[in-house]
C-alpha cells in the first residue's frame, strides 16, 4: 500500500506542476508583451514541459490502478479455489468477497480519498472499474462444476461485489458531489448487471437454459462461444452441450454444424488469462463509445 501511496502523491504533484506550468507560460508572455515584438512573445511556449508533466501523471495513474487491481488478484484466485460444487448453505458473502471489501473499502478508499481531489478520484474510479469488472466476469467464466446451490451463492456474491464497487466513491470521499463519479457508477451498474444475469443463466435448468440465455445475456455476449462457456461452467456432459448448442443455433437461425465447430474448439485457458487483464472483454466492448 505504501507504493500506491507514493504513486498517488506523485500523480497529484504532476498534475499541480502541469497546471502551474501552463499558467506560468501565460504569465511570462504577459509580462514580456510590453517590451517585445509580438513574434517574440509568441515564442514563449512551455507546451513541452506541460506534456512531460502530463506523461508523468498518466504513468502514475496507471501504476495506481494496476496496484489496486494486483492486490485484488488474491481475491479472484480465492474465488477460483471455492468448491462451487460442494456449497451446502448459500447465505452470507463468501470469504473472497469479504476480503475484497476489506482491501477496497476499508484500506484503499480512505487513503485514496485523502490523496486525490474529487475530479482525480473520479478519473481513478473510471480507470479502475474498466480494468477490474471484466476480470471479475472472466473469473466467473473460469469456474467449473458450479452446483445449483453454488449458483445461488455466486449470485449473492456477484451482487455484493456490485454493491461494494458502487460504495467505493462514497467510502473515499463522502462529502463529494456524486457527479464526479457518475460515469463510473453507470459503468459498474451496466457491466455488473451482465455478471448478475450470467449467474441467473447458470441457475436455469438444462431444458430452459437456451431460452434464459437468449433472454438475459447482453447482445455482445449472446453467441455460441458464450453459450459454450456457460455449458462448461455448468459441467454438462459433451452430449448435452452439443444438444444445447444445436438448439441455440436453431432458435437464432444459425447453422447447427457451425455451432458444433465453435463448441468443439473452446477458448484456451491462456486466452482467458489474456482477456482478464485487458479492457476488451465482450461484456464491455461497447463502453469505448461512452
Amino acid at each position: 500500500m505504501y507504493q500506491m501511496h507514493l504513486a498517488g502523491v506523485a500523480w497529484c504533484a504532476s498534475c499541480v506542476c502541469r497546471d502551474t506550468t501552463e499558467g506560468l507560460g501565460r504569465l511570462i508572455a504577459k509580462e514580456l508583451a510590453p517590451g517585445l515584438a509580438p513574434g517574440l512573445v509568441e515564442q514563449v511556449d512551455l507546451g513541452e514541459e506541460e506534456s512531460a508533466f502530463t506523461g508523468v501523471a498518466s504513468q502514475c495513474l496507471s501504476v495506481l490502478v494496476l496496484g489496486i487491481n494486483t492486490r485484488l488478484d488474491a481475491c479472484l484466485q480465492d474465488m477460483l479455489r471455492v468448491r462451487w460444487d460442494a456449497v451446502e448453505s448459500p447465505g452470507d458473502d463468501s470469504a473472497y468477497v469479504s476480503a475484497m471489501r476489506r482491501l477496497l473499502i476499508i484500506e484503499a478508499a480512505p487513503r485514496l480519498g485523502a490523496m486525490l481531489d474529487s475530479s482525480q478520484f473520479g478519473f481513478f474510479c473510471d480507470k479502475f472499474g474498466r480494468m477490474f469488472v471484466p476480470r471479475f466476469i472472466d473469473t466467473i467464466y473460469k469456474l467449473r462444476k458450479v452446483s445449483e446451490k453454488g449458483t445461488l451463492q455466486l449470485s449473492i456474491d456477484a451482487d455484493s461485489v456490485r454493491r461494494l464497487l458502487l460504495e467505493l466513491p462514497r467510502a473515499a470521499r463522502p462529502l463529494d458531489d456524486e457527479a464526479d463519479s457518475a460515469p463510473y457508477a453507470h459503468y459498474v451498474e451496466r457491466e455488473m448487471a451482465g455478471a448478475v444475469n450470467l449467474v441467473k443463466v447458470m441457475q436455469a435448468k438444462p431444458e430452459n437454459l437456451v431460452d434464459t440465455f437468449i433472454l438475459l445475456m447482453p447482445a455482445t455476449a449472446k453467441t455460441v462461444h458464450d453459450l459454450a462457456r456457460v455449458c462448461e461452467l455448468k459441467g454438462f456432459a459433451k452430449k448435452l452441450q452439443a444438444e444445447l448448442v444445436a438448439q441455440f443455433m436453431r432458435k437464432t437461425g444459425g447453422s447447427a454444424a457451425d455451432g458444433m465447430a465453435v463448441h468443439i474448439t473452446p477458448p484456451s485457458a491462456a486466452a482467458f488469462t489474456a482477456n482478464a487483464g485487458s479492457s476488451s472483454s465482450s461484456y464491455h466492448s461497447s463502453s469505448a463509445a461512452d
